[in-house]
């Protein structure tokens, strides 16, 4: 989903006329979890993060959002607070399953090129990798990855020239291959997004005629019940009644 297209979708959830928040949050799984692993190291805890990201993000928080970009900081600055405890571990061993499940034939010239990149970028410090990454794979301007780490724009810049001095190719870096989703969580997506469009397709607010009728038939018997409950009940207690047992005859009497 391009980036336009998403501004689309984002106005028709915004104003409440269709659209999907959980298909604009699917739309940026990859991204955000290439380039939070990219900058931790960590498979599980990125697949996670980008889990309780999307949860903590709420109807109130829509609100004060004014276009999909700005929704798109949002996520990357709360990814962020929730890994500050690792942000920008050391990386240069972490491998891209992309990159290594390929075998001698199928690595081309330009797969290898990929791969020289790869080494590189995630050799290079925390901030000129995350600025890096930012720009060139995750399309934010200079303001917002201002904005996302905290770093001034001017040092932003400083980091992403010297970033560019180590890897001068972009190109390679825009089109790297992502790191692979864990095969637990493209599993739960998909089948996440099937119960989203089906719960999607069901009318809200609109009951069956069989539903209607018990409803009203609960509220006839309801009014019935406290109009006449107590004479019901004592109609029922003497119906129910036992009749009183005979006197036996005193003893000597005559019958």
């Amino acid at each position: 989903m391009k980036l336009d297209h998403r501004e689309k979708e984002f106005r028709r959830v915004k104003s409440k006329s269709g659209g999907s928040l959980f298909d604009l949050f699917e739309a940026e799984r990859l991204d955000l979890y290439d380039y939070l692993l990219r900058m931790t190291g960590q498979v599980s805890r990125s697949d996670d993060t980008v889990d309780e990201v999307f949860q903590a993000f709420t109807e109130e928080m829509l609100e004060s959002i004014t276009s999909y970009q700005e929704l798109r900081v949002s996520l990357y600055v709360t990814a962020r607070k929730f890994n500050a405890d690792i942000w920008g571990d050391d990386t240069s061993k972490l491998a891209n399953q992309s990159l290594e499940s390929l075998d001698g034939s199928e690595k081309t010239e330009g797969w290898q090129k990929f791969g020289e990149t790869d080494v590189r970028l995630r050799s290079l410090p925390s901030k000129q990798r995350e600025v890096l990454l930012l720009r060139e794979r995750c399309h934010f301007s200079q303001g917002e990855i201002s904005e996302i780490t905290g770093m001034t724009e001017s040092l932003v810049g400083e980091q992403l020239g010297l970033a560019i001095k180590i890897i001068p190719n972009l190109e390679l870096v825009k089109m790297m291959p992502h790191h692979p989703l864990p095969e637990k969580s493209r599993l739960e997506t998909q089948n996440l997004s099937i119960v989203m469009r089906g719960i999607k397709t069901k009318p809200v607010g609109v009951w069956s005629p069989g539903k209607l009728i018990f409803i009203f038939l609960i509220l006839i018997l309801s009014v019935v019940w406290f109009l006449y409950g107590e004479a019901i009940l004592s109609r029922l207690n003497k119906k129910d009644a036992l009749p009183p047992l005979p006197h036996a005859p005193r003893p000597g009497a005559v019958p």
